[in-house]
C-alpha cells in the first residue's frame, strides 16, 4: 500500500503525461487502466504477441484492440 499513496502522490504532485507500462499481463492492464483513468497516455511493453497470456486468447485479442494495442 506505501508503494501505492507514494505512486498516487507523485501523480497528483508532477502531474505526468505519459507513462511507460513494462508488463502485460492483470496487473500491468489494471495499472494501465488507472492511468488512463486519470488521464495519463500509456504505452504498455510486452515480451509476448499479445497481453493477457493467461486468460482466454480471444478475451486477450479484445483488450488489445480496446487498448489500442499493436503487435
Amino acid at each position: 500500500m506505501d508503494e501505492a499513496f507514494a505512486m498516487q502522490q507523485y501523480i497528483k504532485e508532477r502531474q505526468p503525461r505519459s507513462a511507460i507500462i513494462v508488463g502485460g499481463g492483470y496487473i500491468g492492464m489494471e495499472m494501465a487502466d488507472a492511468f488512463t483513468y486519470r488521464g495519463i497516455d500509456i504505452t504498455v511493453v510486452e515480451f509476448f504477441d499479445s497481453v493477457l497470456t493467461t486468460v482466454d486468447p480471444e478475451f486477450a485479442e479484445k483488450s488489445r484492440r480496446n487498448l489500442n494495442l499493436t503487435a
